[in-house]
């Protein structure tokens, strides 16, 4: 993500977030050596594979309906969860709220879980895309700030 994007940590490290520009999503080979290809592909069997290749199709789909103008794209976001629930994701998603004005870039997130919405959309998301995930029970919120 350093090479391609922008990561935002906290000072001690209790959270960290990944932000991405549009043109920065697509992920090559490198890419996924680097994010632990072949350690999933060891530990995880076939059926679970497939599964996330089938959920990760399904996000960038929409993804693409959604919005295909440059973009930042906040892939992933995580708190320690001893400092959860104290403004820490806030924190870490703020600043690049603040170039993406300035720049006046819209940025785009999605989620699993319906507890992240209040965050989000108290910093200006619009939920534009609820799905499910193909053959599961997993829900999908897709979310845009202009």
């Amino acid at each position: 993500a350093l090479k391609k994007g922008y990561v935002i940590s906290s000072n001690s490290m209790e959270g960290a977030a990944v932000w991405l520009p549009s043109e920065k999503i697509k992920r090559n080979l490198l890419d996924q050596l680097r994010f632990g290809l072949v350690p999933m592909l060891i530990k995880q069997k076939k059926d679970a594979i497939n599964r996330q290749i089938s959920a990760s199709t399904h996000m960038q789909t929409i993804h693409r309906s959604i919005i295909n103008a440059p973009h930042l794209y906040l892939s992933t976001i995580g708190v320690d969860k001893d400092h959860r629930k104290k403004g820490t994701a806030s924190l870490l998603i703020r600043p690049m709220l603040e170039k993406a004005a300035e720049n006046r870039l819209p940025c785009y997130l999605d989620t699993h879980n319906e507890k992240n919405l209040g965050l989000y959309t108290s910093l200006g998301f619009k939920v534009v895309r609820e799905s499910k995930i193909p053959d599961s029970n997993v829900s999908h919120w897709s979310l845009l700030k202009k």
